[in-house]
């Protein structure tokens, strides 16, 4: 009877290992050397490993400075508004549906002083509230 070919692919690989083993037996004629476990051999670093670090700390400003610059512009390019929204009732807590003037204001504290920065929303250019709710860029008339 013939054997198939993963028997002999296995009958091979069992001759290579046993040979592989006999001669590391052979050549383990110094002291024993303590085995690391099987994890921590596996964090232990390589020579390229060690090599691929070195390069990546001396290029880190070619691959990561195209970065940083993408990042920089992104922040330039702020359009200088901030969005704001809110809620609108009367008296008795019915929300209001209307074009309203209102009046927004920046201070540098939480109570008193002058404001820094100032926005009329009055005329045609008025918040429009629907169902109480509203939403303005505060910005976009008079610059921040």
């Amino acid at each position: 009877m013939q054997k198939s070919l993963l028997t002999r692919i296995g009958e091979a690989f069992d001759q290579h290992r046993n040979e592989h083993q006999a001669q590391s037996a052979r050549t383990d004629a110094g002291p024993a050397r303590t085995a690391l476990p099987p994890l921590l051999r596996w964090f232990l670093p390589n020579g390229g490993t060690l090599l691929l670090i070195v390069i990546l700390i001396f290029t880190q400003n070619v691959w990561a400075g195209q970065a940083l610059r993408n990042l920089t512009a992104e922040s330039a390019a702020s359009t200088g508004t901030i969005a704001y929204q809110g809620r609108l009732a009367d008296s008795s807590g019915n929300p209001l549906t209307s074009t309203l003037p209102m009046s927004f204001r920046l201070y540098s504290a939480v109570t008193g002083g002058a404001p820094l920065w100032s926005e009329q929303w009055t005329g045609p250019n008025g918040v429009k509230v629907s169902d109480g709710l509203f939403n303005v860029m505060l910005g976009s008339l008079t610059p921040i």
